[in-house]
């Protein structure tokens, strides 16, 4: 029997033989990728070793450096952009209500002007606050307790040096620090010196801004401007100058005017945009307000937005001239009626205005705000930087409970030095008498409080030839210093008590001339303008009839010295009625006049019965002091008729009257006499 051989066939050999080396090959790729990742394993371990760990630990802190350099820069934009520019207030700011606004018991912003006076921090001092505050605040940031410390210790080699970079568009904070770090085992392991961080915040461009409305405010007084526009709007409830066809008398209340006034400035200060700024426009139907309430500061910059406003809380200084306690009233105009004189009233009130207007400005790509405060000033109608009142601080008010003896007595005071004199003086005669006058009373006047100081006295001894009254008064950034004595007229100046001062009060002497002896005559005419003939003699007021006699002195083209009376012939006499008072029927016992040397007058008479204007006399008297205080009659000349053809010859009459009055005899002193 034969045995099986196994045959192995070609072809299958190869086949198997072509397996195993393929096999081979694939052991040998996973060989390589394992030594491969092993090499890479070992090598990455290798980074973490003691002497590379520095690398990322070094990061850490100055992680935290850069963090804290942040973090004190923003407090101190913060604090910079609440306040106007400053980091600490100075106290001659802080104490000083008329220098700051108050915006509650912790933010006070200086004004960056008051009055005159500019107070604009610049950039370059902005720049040394913020550098100062991150060289004070730093180390204490830096240094305070974290987890960094429990592997290291950062030791301070040297004093901070902060070099803020305020550019367009943002800032760069530099800080010299020189800071070692070391291991607990007291090993160092690097040294950081110079530090970095940035702020998107555009203060330099908020800074310029700033600084560009308030020389704009300066140049052109735009406050000023808006202010005396809303005055001068005549408000049924702030009066300015104005006539009604009335028999009573108009009045308004002071405090309700100021506080309509207030309401008109918060709205419409509030309306004022900065043209290249961020701001919605009026409507084109609105071209008052595109004219006057978009204002170019000459600076534009379109990512700003810029609010300007005054609110209710803010402090407000008001006077208004004239006024009685609380009571603004309107007079009888004298000599321009051409109908009944006594249903003519007649108005024409002087302001003081002084307040704060805060300007916000915001930087539109990070939201920064950035505030500034001056103040506005109007003075007797006219905007006035030069002659202002400081604003109030409003916890004036509150501190004293609003109690006047309180104020009186107990408020902060301030010594003022204030001596009176007689001033009898004539600029066109050029006559001057400037002297001593003791026994002046002494009132001092801020806002609602009223304090009676005294009386002045004469002390050679320790003053010298002058009369003084040397007091405490009490604090006011604006007050009015009254002087009071018989046989003067009150005289009054505006004083700020914020230092020792001395101040003048001129006593000009004036003439009562009693009513006793006023006469008005009249004169009947035909035509006077035909021949001096023409006129009358002098004959007494019939019974029932009335004269108006308006006295106006003027010194510099401005009115100095002015009065209106009525005089109504009564069975025996005269009377005298002043208008003015609350009772227009009250009588009063003599004329006011200038006394001490001769002055001259524009002198306006009109007679008039309770429908028709009868005569008058209009031109100027020259009064001879020497004549005058002789104590003789003063006698008026008018020209008058009985009744007039028409109303066109009575408007003509009125209408010329200096022409018609050249025919008549000036004012005499003396006797009526007869002609």
């Amino acid at each position: 029997m034969h045995k099986k051989r196994c045959i192995r066939d070609r072809n299958s050999w190869e086949s198997n033989k072509k397996g195993q080396l393929t096999i081979f090959i694939i052991l040998g790729i996973v060989l390589i990728i394992a030594v491969a990742l092993g090499l890479v394993l070992w090598k990455g371990t290798a980074v973490f070793k003691p002497s590379k760990i520095f690398l990322s630990e070094k990061g850490k802190v100055e992680s935290q450096i850069t963090s804290c350099i942040s973090i004190i820069g923003q407090e101190a934009l913060d604090i910079i952009g609440a306040t106007g520019g400053y980091i600490e207030i100075p106290d001659e700011i802080s104490k000083d209500g008329g220098s700051h606004l108050k915006l509650s018991p912790f933010i006070l912003v200086p004004y960056w002007s008051v009055g005159q006076s500019k107070r604009i921090p610049s950039i370059d001092l902005v720049k040394e606050r913020i550098d100062a505050y991150m060289e004070s605040r730093l180390p204490s940031c830096i240094f305070a307790p974290s987890e960094l410390f429990d592997e290291f210790d950062i030791v301070e080699k040297g004093p901070v040096e902060s070099n803020v970079e305020l550019v367009d568009g943002g800032i760069i904070f530099n800080v010299r620090y020189d800071l070692e770090v070391r291991n607990k085992d007291g090993s160092v392991v690097t040294e950081l010196i110079d530090h970095l961080a940035e702020s998107d915040i555009k203060l330099k461009n908020l800074h310029e801004m700033a600084s560009a409305i308030m020389e704009a405010e300066f140049e052109e007084l735009k406050l000023e401007d808006i202010t005396m526009d809303l005055i001068s709007l005549e408000h049924p409830k702030v009066p300015l100058i104005g006539f009604d066809m009335s028999c009573t008398k108009k009045k308004w209340k002071v405090n309700e005017v100021q506080s309509t006034l207030q309401d008109m400035l918060r709205v419409n200060v509030g309306e004022l945009k900065v043209s290249g700024t961020n701001y919605v426009e009026f409507p084109e139907e609105l071209p008052y307000y595109n004219t006057h309430y978009v204002w170019n500061v000459g600076l534009e910059d379109p990512e700003i937005t810029v609010n300007l406003n005054y609110q209710d809380g803010f402090p407000f200084y008001f006077q208004v001239t004239p006024s009685q306690g609380n009571t603004m009233k309107s007079g009888v105009l004298g000599g321009q009626s051409l109908l009944s004189f006594l249903c003519l009233q007649s108005w024409k009130f002087t302001y003081d205005v002084s307040y704060p207007v805060m300007v916000e400005l915001i930087d539109d790509t990070t939201g920064y705000l950035f505030n500034m405060a001056f103040t506005v000033h109007v003075v007797r109608n006219q905007a006035n930087r030069n002659e202002a009142t400081t604003t109030i601080n409003p916890s004036l008010l509150i501190d004293i409970g609003g109690d006047n003896e309180v104020y009186c007595e107990d408020y902060a005071k301030k010594p003022l030095l204030v001596k009176t004199y007689e001033l009898i003086q004539n600029e066109e005669t050029g006559i001057s008498d400037h002297k001593p006058l003791k026994d002046v009373e002494i009132s001092y006047t801020c806002l609602k409080y009223t304090c009676e100081m005294g009386e002045s006295d004469y002390n050679y001894a320790k003053y010298g030839d002058v009369a003084i009254l040397d007091e405490m008064f009490p604090y006011c950034p604006g007050a009015l210093l009254r002087g009071n004595k018989e046989g003067y007229k009150e005289a009054m100046v505006r004083v700020v008590t914020d230092k020792y001062k001395e101040v003048e009060l001129n006593m000009i002497p004036i003439y009562l001339l009693d009513s006793e002896k006023i006469k008005v005559v009249k004169h009947g005419f035909k035509d006077p303008l035909t021949g001096i003939e023409d006129v009358a003699g002098a004959d007494a007021l019939e019974k029932g009839e009335l004269a108006s006699v308006k006295i106006t002195n003027k010194k510099g083209g401005e009115v100095f010295h002015e009065a209106t009376y009525i005089y109504r012939m009564e069975k025996g006499g005269f009377s005298l009625l002043d208008l003015n008072e609350e009772d227009s029927a009250k009588a009063e016992s003599s004329l006011e006049l200038l006394g001490g040397t001769d002055f001259s007058y524009e002198l306006e008479i009109y007679v008039f019965d309770e429908t028709d204007i009868k005569g008058g006399y209009q031109g100027i008297w020259d009064v001879d002091w020497d004549s005058l205080k002789s104590g003789g009659d003063v006698v008026f000349h008018v020209l008058a008729q009985d009744s007039w053809d028409s109303d066109v010859d009575m408007f003509d009459f009125v209408a010329n009257l200096d022409v018609y009055s050249s025919y008549v005899t000036v004012p005499t002193i003396g006797s009526v006499g007869e002609e």
